[in-house]
């Protein structure tokens, strides 16, 4: 894999790997690679799927690593439990969109978090 960033924060820096991206029709399965900024040698590798026609993303596995680069848990998720988180403009993946789905639609404005509402105990 060559990891190519996507950008640094105070949080840490995100990279992808344009060379292992797989197209099936409108979607597209990505890896990214996150390390965080912390004194513990650490890291995270997703494969990820965008959604080129309606903006979004959903974790289709992931492995994370420790000190000297082991696996210290990996998880893929069953198919039929993959959710698809909507992207939204300045989101933490807009800019992997972008790159992956450059002829997709713009990305929407995000207007805050949807209402939730929590039964109360009686």
């Amino acid at each position: 894999m060559k990891w190519v960033s996507l950008g640094t924060t105070r949080d840490g820096a995100t990279f992808y790997d344009p060379a292992g991206a797989v197209r099936n029709g409108k979607r597209v399965q990505v890896s990214i690679r996150a390390v965080p900024e912390s004194d513990t040698p650490i890291s995270f590798i997703a494969r990820v799927e965008l959604d080129c026609e309606q903006p979004s993303l959903a974790l289709i596995s992931g492995q994370q690593f420790g000190a000297d680069n082991e696996v210290v848990r990996s998880r893929t998720v069953p198919a039929n439990q993959i959710e698809r988180d909507p992207l939204f403009e300045g989101s933490e993946h807009a800019q992997l969109y972008r790159l992956i789905c450059p002829k997709g639609p713009p990305l929407h404005k995000f207007k805050g978090p949807p209402i939730v509402v929590v039964p109360g105990e009686e």
